[in-house]
């Protein structure tokens, strides 16, 4: 396939687009574009620029320029009452060392910009029409690729079909914006269907329109022409470069943003010369010396320029005043302002320890220190990879540990994240730890046996299903004298309204079923540890969510095997704090379930007198 560059890529400040990006693709047909290709590059040097660029970037630095000017100054015999070296030499040597160590942290991003792009992923090969390892850097927009579970997404990619039903797959996305939860991405099923066993259909064939590249991060706007049909895309389908694939065992999409084009390699800009607090601060107080310095050479010239008016030697007309300061083998000396002038550089010269350059000398090689010490510590470790911490940097290592303020908008960010199912409320009674009944001493797990023995010893340790359990094996349950009824149902009794409510918790939600039963491995996943604590809440009550299928899911309610079609989702954000779903019971009854934040649910009943609505309250 023919690949070509977009050229030179340019600055920030120029990547914003007016047009919105368009191309037409085919599922078997290579077609040539000018889109970047996929290859990234974090580095700041070439060989080329390499000495011109990181020199120049070292006289950001204040000290810097005031050695250079108090080299050239010694270097003038007249002015200078000491040896050249003893200023070029100390200046020669911190450049050097500057420049070694941009030249080693230039090395490492270089090295982990070939371990980038060095890369590989499954690219679909239109003409053998099949998919085969390719380079990272091989990709370009246009190209369909195929992602595995729990490797990273190699650029911005519309998702066309998944492993899991409804087309539904999960990313991490940690590296972008810290989020430890998970992100759900779908796909459109009018995409799904063209691809088959890994085998993409002629049919799939389209123009795509969407935004050019930006910044945003949860924003995409596009639209995708098939077959004569229009969808229109938004965030939901795109995959960022820079996410991890979990939980879902493949994803196949389109190349929408390759490159430099992506949206992380966006928000990252340029590379930047950086500087620290104490680098900035050192150039201030140089600053401050510098003027102080400036202010006592200029007194002393004054003072030099003053002594020489009344003091020089005039051999024409016989005055030899001060002949043993100012001979000058019986010619005539320099005016007063020359006086002046010189004993200003002299004493330029003579004052340069006020700034040492020892201090920067210091300075270097104790960063270049602090960078070894820093990735031999075993105590700055990634345990689950084995991986020592790494200093693409050695300017900033003054900055660590100067956090003094944590803003974060919840748990999670920061934290393990850990969420326990301790009580539930339902129907005015809330089920926790004080709950007893008058029975509850013989009720034993026989009665429905859903537990193995771990899983008893797991539910006593954090969660006591039992109470629920015993109200749906009560031959005389709890009868409200006034049921909620409905045109098609009644709940009638506390078991009833238990019943909906595990029911409300197995459907309202973004989970997905990961292994199976028969090999102990099986577990629920999804974007949050809310979501999947409250699956295995109910599941050790007896309400299994069991999977999805292609219009719905199934659950199994005491091993009792139940379908529910999902006709609608609302989906939960944080201006809405609520997810709600429409389904279809397998009597054909239509329900609305709701979970969301309490401050919100409870606007949403329409009768002030509700039922329940107090002692709900008070259960919180």
């Amino acid at each position: 396939m023919g690949r070509s560059k977009e050229g030179v890529r340019p600055k920030r400040a120029e990547t914003i687009q007016v047009r919105p990006r368009e191309f037409k693709f085919e599922g078997n047909v290579s077609i040539a574009n000018t889109f970047v290709d996929n290859q990234v590059k974090t580095s700041k040097y070439t060989l080329i620029t390499f000495l011109p660029k990181s020199i120049f970037a070292q006289f950001a630095r204040l000290c810097n320029i005031y050695f250079l000017a108090t080299a050239v100054l010694q270097s003038i015999p007249q002015i200078s009452p000491l040896h050249p070296m003893t200023a070029i030499a100390p200046l020669v040597l911190v450049l050097l060392i500057s420049v070694i160590r941009e030249g080693l942290e230039d090395y490492k991003r270089h090295k982990n910009d070939a371990e980038t792009n060095g890369k590989e992923t499954l690219w679909y090969d239109r003409d053998d029409r099949k998919f085969r390892l390719v380079e990272w850097k091989a990709i370009n927009t246009a190209d369909i690729v195929k992602i595995e579970c729990d490797h990273p997404i190699p650029a911005d990619m519309l998702v066309l079909t998944t492993s899991e039903p409804e087309g539904l797959c999960y990313v991490a996305t940690a590296s972008l914006d810290g989020e430890r939860t998970l992100k759900p991405k779908q796909a459109k099923a009018e995409l799904s269907k063209h691809i088959e066993n890994d085998v993409i259909s002629d049919e799939l064939i389209g123009k795509l329109t969407c935004d050019p590249p930006n910044t945003e991060l949860y924003k995409f706007n596009g639209a995708l022409e098939i077959n004569g049909q229009k969808l229109f895309l938004n965030n939901k389908q795109l995959l960022l470069r820079g996410s991890t694939l979990s939980n879902t065992k493949w994803v196949i999409g389109l190349v929408v943003y390759s490159g430099h084009d992506t949206k992380v390699m966006k928000n990252g800009g340029e590379p930047k010369f950086k500087r620290s607090k104490v680098e900035k601060s050192m150039n201030t107080i140089v600053y401050y010396v510098l003027i102080v310095q400036l202010l006592m050479c200029l007194l002393l010239a004054i003072n030099a320029g003053l002594f020489a008016s009344s003091h020089l030697p005039d051999y024409e007309n016989g005055t030899k005043k001060a002949e043993y300061i100012y001979y000058e083998d019986g010619e005539k000396t320099d005016q007063p302002f020359t006086v002046g002038a010189l004993t200003f550089c002299t004493f330029f010269l003579l004052l340069n320890t006020m700034i040492p350059i020892s201090l920067i000398i210091t300075l270097e090689l104790v960063k270049g220190l602090q960078s070894y010490f820093i990735e031999c510590d075993e105590e700055m470790v990634n345990e689950e990879t084995g991986e020592h911490a790494k200093t693409l940097s050695m300017i900033l290592h003054e900055e660590l540990g100067e956090v003094k303020y944590i803003f974060t908008d919840k748990t999670g960010t920061l934290t393990a994240n850990t969420m326990e199912f301790i009580a539930c409320s339902c129907a005015g009674i809330c089920y926790d730890n004080e709950y007893r009944s008058e029975d509850f001493s013989d009720f034993k797990y026989s009665e429905l046996n859903i537990f193995d023995d771990s899983e008893k010893k797991k539910a006593k340790a954090t969660f006591d299903p039992r109470p629920i359990i015993q109200e749906f094996t009560r031959e005389e349950g709890h009868v409200f004298h006034n049921p909620v009824e409905f045109p098609t149902f009644s709940l009638e009794t506390q078991a009833d309204f238990l019943r909906e409510f595990w029911i409300g918790i197995c459907a309202n939600h973004e989970c997905i079923t990961a292994g199976s039963e028969e090999t102990g491995d099986f577990k629920y996943t999804g974007p949050s540890p809310e979501e999947t604590t409250l699956l295995e809440a109910a599941r050790r009550v007896g309400f299994a969510f069991k999977g999805r299928t292609q219009n719905g899911f199934r659950i199994e309610d005491f091993k009792l095997p139940l379908e529910f079609d999902l006709l609608h989702v609302f989906e939960f954000t944080s201006e809405r704090k609520r997810m709600s779903v429409i389904v279809r019971d397998s009597e054909g009854v239509i329900k609305l379930y709701m979970k969301g934040a309490d401050s919100v649910v409870f606007t949403f009943m329409g009768d002030p007198e509700q039922i329940f609505l107090q002692e709900t309250q008070e259960n919180l």
